[in-house]
């Protein structure tokens, strides 16, 4: 049995509605939280992506020019021949391709510029100059 002093005690609706107000803008920061943190998850992994093609790219096209037993070519246009067998690049639209007979393939996005100099490959993209020498 309850004893007078153990009585418990009713809240007001004023007190409810008050503890409801706190716990919705409590919940509305937590789940604006959830979705900014969503969004700079999503940034992120849009630029290790985009940063991932890169560097495949620029890997892909490294090996071309370095087992290449020579390069010609000029502006806009190259051929890496290895064995006799010769891979056409071309700078279409910033983007380097890469033509193996009937086979195309997109090594590089952004690309600005392509020629030899001297036996080696010149790439800018991005500002930046790349130099592949055979």
């Amino acid at each position: 049995m309850l004893s007078r002093r153990s009585k418990l005690r009713g809240t007001t609706l004023v007190e409810m509605s008050v503890v409801m107000i706190v716990a919705g803008i409590v919940l509305l920061i937590v789940m604006e939280g959830f979705a900014l943190f969503r969004r700079y998850t999503g940034d992120l992994v849009g630029r290790i992506t985009e940063n991932s093609r890169f560097y495949d790219g620029y890997y892909r096209l490294g090996e071309l020019a370095t087992g290449a037993d020579s390069i010609t070519g000029d502006d806009g246009k190259a051929v890496c021949w290895q064995g006799g067998v010769p891979t056409e690049l071309v700078l279409c639209d910033s983007q380097i391709i890469a033509r193996y007979g009937d086979l195309r393939d997109t090594l590089m996005h952004g690309a600005g510029a392509l020629r030899v100099e001297e036996d080696s490959l010149v790439v800018i993209v991005r500002g930046l100059k790349l130099t592949y020498r055979k």
